[in-house]
């Protein structure tokens, strides 16, 4: 299952701490031009620290997100997978 971070730029201030919290690098980057946060959705782990810190409740984690841009989403894409694996003999 995927989750990611989402912004919602009317309450974003701007503020940083959601990029200073994310444990990974990259995921929340700061735009410029219109001084606001943004989350690469792909690479968010959703883990909600980003969440917890902001002061505007301008971050929320949205679940499963589909990572292929009009694919099946994961949990689908990936039905029925692990029970086709061969295991060890035990």
């Amino acid at each position: 299952m995927y989750a990611g971070a989402k912004v919602t730029e009317e309450k974003c201030n701007g503020c940083r701490l959601c990029i200073f919290t994310c444990p990974d690098p990259n995921v929340i980057k700061y735009a410029k031009t219109v001084k606001k946060v943004e989350v690469d959705e792909a690479r968010c782990k959703g883990c909600g620290l980003c969440v917890a810190v902001c002061p505007k409740g301008a971050m929320v984690v949205s679940g499963l997100l589909d990572i292929t841009e009009g694919g099946p989403a994961p949990q689908e894409r990936y039905k029925g997978y692990m029970s086709k694996i061969p295991r060890a003999a035990e």
